[in-house]
C-alpha cells in the first residue's frame, strides 16, 4: 500500500485513467465493429 501522499494521489489518478482508457477503447472497438458490419 502507498505511504506517501503523492503516491496515493498517483494511485487514484492511474486507476481513473485506466477506467477511462478502458471505456474509450471498448467503445471505439464496438464502433469499428458496427461500421464493418454495415459495410458487409
Amino acid at each position: 500500500m502507498a505511504n506517501h501522499s503523492a503516491t496515493k494521489k498517483d494511485v487514484r489518478q492511474s486507476s481513473k485513467r485506466n477506467e477511462r482508457n478502458r471505456y474509450y477503447g471498448k467503445t471505439t472497438r464496438n464502433a469499428i465493429r458496427d461500421i464493418k458490419a454495415i459495410e458487409e
